[in-house]
């Protein structure tokens, strides 16, 4: 819908201030205000966005339902416009983005205008903030739990988050070390990139015990048959 051009300057009532229309002006924003949206008003009118609230709530005025249907048409072929002109829809087609494209993004990012999300978060609301990084933290941590406790009894792990290698308990070291006296074999590289680390091998000359070996499968060790003297 083509937008008339405001009638008139804004008149402002002393000694407030308060803005005071016309009755054409009245008339203009009765008229355009169902069917357009508050934007395209305000940069028309020059009202501001608190005054053209205020005036709508005094006089009654709300978007209508054909106005509505109209507005948000006219808002996605915009955004449609928007996303076709910066590459968006390219990208999901599995298209690189175009070199400009790219280049105004890492302008954008370089300029002052840019500020990062949880930076302003920080700045205006701390409080809010503090909870947030809270939140984070803990989240962080359970996640790291659950992973070790796969990565401990040979479960699948769910992410690729890199753990620090943990030390031998004292009874998975007792566990070592009467696994060597009863003729048992360990890998001599025990690292997490090996896979052996809970591994304990044994062949023909091996001291089998059944109590042993269930006890060392509830610390978390695996049993493997070697045909070979040593790994």
């Amino acid at each position: 819908m083509k937008l008339a051009p405001f009638p008139g300057p804004v008149r402002r009532q002393p000694p407030n201030g308060k803005v005071v229309l016309s009755e054409q002006q009245l008339t203009w924003l009765r008229t355009f205000f169902p069917v357009i949206e508050n934007p395209r008003l305000i940069r028309v009118s020059g009202l501001s966005h608190s005054v053209l609230h205020r005036i709508a709530r005094e006089y009654g005025l709300t978007k209508s339902e054909e106005g509505l249907k109209a507005i948000k048409r006219r808002q996605a072929a915009h955004i449609k416009r928007v996303c076709e002109r910066n590459g968006y829809y390219d990208s999901l087609r599995g298209k690189k983005p175009s070199q400009k494209c790219l280049d105004a993004y890492k302008e954008y990012l370089r300029s002052d205008r840019y500020e990062h999300p949880m930076k302003k978060l920080k700045r205006e609301h701390p409080r809010a903030y503090a909870a947030r990084m809270k939140k984070m933290s803990q989240a962080r941590k359970d996640l790291i739990r659950k992973e070790k406790c796969k990565d401990f009894y040979g479960l699948e792990r769910k992410t690729k988050l890199r753990l620090p290698m943990q030390p031998y308990t004292r009874r998975q070291v007792s566990h070592r070390y009467n696994a060597l006296r009863r003729g048992y074999l360990l890998a001599a590289d025990c690292s997490e990139g090996t896979g052996e680390r809970y591994v304990i091998y044994f062949n023909s000359n091996t001291q089998r015990s059944p109590v042993f070996e269930r006890n060392c499968i509830n610390d978390g060790f695996k049993f493997k048959e070697c045909n070979n003297e040593s790994t």
